[in-house]
């Protein structure tokens, strides 16, 4: 008997302990990893919410582009995932809200005359009351940007279009929402009635807007107005604060402004009354610029180049066309408070979504195939590509789609130079890593575009930034393989005073070949200074020693080419010695020395722009590369 009951003892105690370990590992479970998962929920609804908020800025644009009225819609909340063995919280809540008016107002423009109204205008902003993402922004649109707001810093993701040059848009928002709770809610854009005028304003003036990114970030950042400042050939000579407006007074240059403005208002009529059309006109002038890249629609003409900011921009009417060219990337951070793609770390991403459509069939791009897009992880001095992959997806009327092509990467060649200032020509098979496997598909596409069946290119999606440029190409054979070195690898551009010269007429630059297994013979060289002395030819006429003994020559690594005697500027001129590059490697490529009509050597300065197209081989194929660069430093030989 006391046999059996130590064993029912001992069954007891194995089943309390159990109990116990099986206790402590729930609430282990609900106390780490419910918390944890819950803020992955959070980011990523965090995350959906500003690419609905960059939909919602498109729509607001295209709205006042178009005369339409447009609605759009935010999540305002999100749900947790529910699980068995744990307490799962209530939804998150969320609030979109529009601030107080504040003005727009000038002291040399009158502004109530032009926009038909009182002159202030309002915000959008959302907020979510998150429980375990920790000091997620108040994301806000107003003044023509969207933009995150943190504690200790506000990352703007927009560019604004307030000031571009002596164009002024002015866009007031009127009317009053405060929406709350967890669900999609909608807000409608309703247009006003357009007006656009000329003023000419002797001396300079202000142009005070409200807004809650600091004057000195106005100054400073790109997507701002740094691009617009006298010191960049823009009209804005500073930004200063205005604490009682809560915005920024921006200082402009006296001279000539064309001023358009449309007031735009939430879920009412605007106080202006409605657009008389809805074909973007209104009441009041001729706007051409229906702002393709922040959502709006116009009419293609020949090599039309927008920036991109977000989802909308339709182009109609486009014919004559063989490529697509991206510049200027601005890549957005995966986790938003990683910064700018100045930061010295962090992951980046780009994705975009386009359509090139007729009446029956559509294309579609996806660059960056999966959600997560192009993808890089920035290092100091440093960066590695994690996701270059894109899809071409075909859509016929009455038919399922189709796959063109799948999962075919960019090359990191390719996307290098498109992020250091190059194009990237989504059309050219160079672009990708298997030229031979995209060849035949992209010429279809580029034959439909250059068809006499006008099409339609449509932006579907957008997380970054860049231009687009449709334009013609003469052949697949326009390369970027080249580059110029900033210094990095050998030197930078100098211009050089030759043994016994008095004039910095000789040139001295470096060539990069970043293809890791492929060398770059090059064959022929044009040159010519675009931006600095007028110069005719390129000639060896100093006794230099043997330093500069040919016209042109590269040096560096045992390799060499050379071209022994002098060439007009900008003819095409063949290698008398054919020099290559070895892969991953670089050269320095000296120039003696540029002269003028009579024979006299030039003087370059630093500043003058150079550019020269070259014609190479890679693995017995022929390519052509025009490279742009401009002296940064001046030295003896």
């Amino acid at each position: 008997m006391g046999s059996t009951d130590t064993r029912a003892v001992t069954v007891q105690i194995g089943a309390v302990l159990l109990l116990g370990i099986l206790v402590l590992m729930l609430t282990t479970y609900q106390a780490t990893i419910v918390p944890d998962a819950n803020r992955v929920t959070e980011f990523e609804h965090s995350q959906n919410v500003i690419d609905e908020m960059q939909t919602l800025q498109a729509d607001y644009h295209n709205t006042i582009s178009t005369g339409d009225d447009i609605e759009s819609t935010v999540t305002l909340g999100t749900d947790y995932r529910s699980r068995l063995f744990a307490v799962t919280p209530p939804p998150v809540a969320g609030s979109l809200t529009t601030t107080a008016p504040d003005p727009i107002e000038s002291d040399a423009v009158d502004i109530e005359s032009i926009c038909g109204a009182d002159g202030s205008t309002r915000a959008l902003e959302y907020e979510a009351n998150y429980r375990e993402y920790r000091d997620p922004p108040t994301i806000t649109y107003g003044s023509s940007v969207l933009y995150l707001e943190f504690d200790e810093e506000i990352l703007v993701q927009s560019e604004q279009s307030l000031v571009s040059g002596d164009q002024l848009s002015l866009m007031p928002l009127e009317g009053s929402i405060a929406k709350r709770g967890t669900g999609r809610q909608s807000v409608r854009f309703r247009a006003g009635k357009i007006e656009t005028v000329e003023r000419t304003v002797e001396d300079d003036f202000n142009l005070t807007v409200p807004t809650g990114i600091p004057a000195d970030q106005w100054e400073t950042d790109p997507n701002l107005l740094a691009d617009e400042l006298v010191s960049e050939g823009g009209s804005v000579e500073r930004v200063v604060e205005n604490e009682t407006a809560n915005g920024i007074d921006i200082q402009l240059q006296s001279g000539s402004y064309d001023i358009d403005c449309r007031v735009t208002a939430v879920d009412q009529e605007p106080s202006t009354g409605p657009a008389e059309d809805g074909s973007g006109d209104g009441g009041g002038g001729d706007n051409e610029d229906s702002s393709v890249g922040q959502g709006g629609e116009s009419d293609f003409s020949e090599t039309n180049s927008e920036t991109i900011s977000s989802p909308g921009g339709l182009w109609t009417g486009v014919a004559n066309v063989n490529s697509t060219l991206l510049d200027n990337p601005r890549f957005s951070p995966v986790d938003a408070r990683e910064g700018g793609i100045e930061s010295d770390g962090g992951h980046r991403y780009f994705r975009l979504g386009l359509s090139i459509s007729n009446e029956s069939t559509e294309y579609v791009f996806l660059i960056g195939e999966e959600r997560e897009g192009i993808e890089y992880e920035l290092e100091p001095n440093q960066r590695d590509w994690q996701e270059r992959d894109i899809g071409l997806y075909k859509y016929t009327e009455g038919e399922n789609p189709d796959d063109v092509f799948r999962d075919e990467a960019l090359t990191e060649a390719a996307l290098n130079n498109w992020l250091d200032g190059g194009t990237l020509d989504l059309l050219n098979r160079l672009s990708y890593e298997d030229p031979a496997e995209v060849e035949d598909d992209l010429e279809t596409v580029r034959e439909f575009l250059d068809s006499s069946e006008a099409s339609e290119v449509y932006i579907t999606d957008m997380h970054g930034r860049t231009e687009l440029t449709l334009d013609r190409r003469g052949s697949d054979n326009e390369a970027y393989f080249l580059s110029v070195d900033d210094g990095e690898e050998n030197t930078e551009t100098h211009a050089v005073q030759p043994d016994g010269g008095e004039s910095y007429n000789a040139l001295r630059f470096g060539l990069i070949n970043p293809l890791p297994d492929e060398d770059i013979v090059i064959e022929t060289v044009s040159m010519e200074i675009t931006d600095g002395p007028s110069a005719a030819r390129v000639e060896n006429d100093e006794d230099t020693s043997g330093e500069y003994n040919d016209v042109v020559y590269f040096d560096g690594d045992d390799q060499a080419g050379a071209i022994e005697d002098g060439f007009d500027t900008g003819s095409t001129t063949t290698f008398d010695q054919q020099g290559d590059i070895g892969g991953d490697d670089a050269v320095e490529v000296y120039v003696n020395g540029f002269e003028d009509a009579d024979g006299d050597p030039v003087d370059l300065e630093v500043g003058d722009e150079i550019e020269a197209t070259v014609e190479y081989e890679v693995d017995g194929e022929t390519f052509q590369q025009t490279l742009a660069f401009e002296i940064a430093d001046r030295t003896e030989a």
